[in-house]
């Protein structure tokens, strides 16, 4: 769900900004992000184990899609490192001495954000990318994929499932695909209904 992404993303750009304010709270920041993630990773599992009657992952897409967000805290975080190292060269005495100074700070963060952000997308795109796993096209015939997946060309279509039982006649006509409702649908080969639904225990 792109919507998980975006919630855990948006918490990861917060806490990564802190270094910048308050780094005192750091530990209890991320205590806090820590116990929020694990209440959103059990009620997920509760949510998708419990209540919800079916996925359909057509792609990696999103997946990779949320690894590359994820480069936007890391380099925030990048920028963080050096802000702060600026600082530790500091004289503890004398507020605001480090080894870079006015616009020279801001310059080193952004540019490290930038080296970060092109690194992080570059080891993605030629590291992580060519050892997942790519989908190939199978050589089954439209039988024998629609004889285990109940929704196809035909069912999907619910002008097609009522053409078929009202005025073409088809017996049985074609079923409309609805997810839970499998077991109802019939075969009839001659008009492409395949499906074959799997007997209740």
């Amino acid at each position: 769900e792109q919507g998980r992404y975006a919630d855990c993303l948006f918490n990861m750009v917060l806490v990564c900004c802190i270094p910048f304010i308050s780094p005192g709270y750091l530990a209890m920041t991320f205590g806090a992000l820590i116990i929020s993630h694990v209440y959103l990773y059990v009620y997920d599992q509760c949510k998708i184990l419990r209540y919800v009657r079916k996925f359909n992952f057509s792609g990696p897409e999103v997946h990779y899609l949320g690894m590359q967000l994820f480069a936007i805290p890391c380099a925030i975080l990048a920028a963080a490192l050096v802000f702060k190292a600026n600082q530790m060269s500091a004289d503890a005495e004398v507020l605001g001495s480090g080894y870079l100074q006015g616009y020279q700070v801001g310059a080193a963060c952004f540019g490290a954000m930038l080296v970060h952000f092109i690194i992080h997308l570059t080891v993605l795109d030629y590291v992580v990318k060519p050892y997942e796993m790519s989908g190939k096209a199978g050589n089954h015939t439209y039988a024998e994929a629609a004889r285990t997946q109940a929704a196809t060309f035909f069912s999907t279509n619910p002008i097609h499932c009522l053409r078929s039982k009202y005025v073409l006649n088809h017996s049985p006509p074609q079923f409309p695909y609805a997810a839970g409702k499998e077991k109802l649908m019939k075969t009839n080969p001659q008009i492409g209904a395949f499906y074959v639904a799997e007997k209740s225990m």
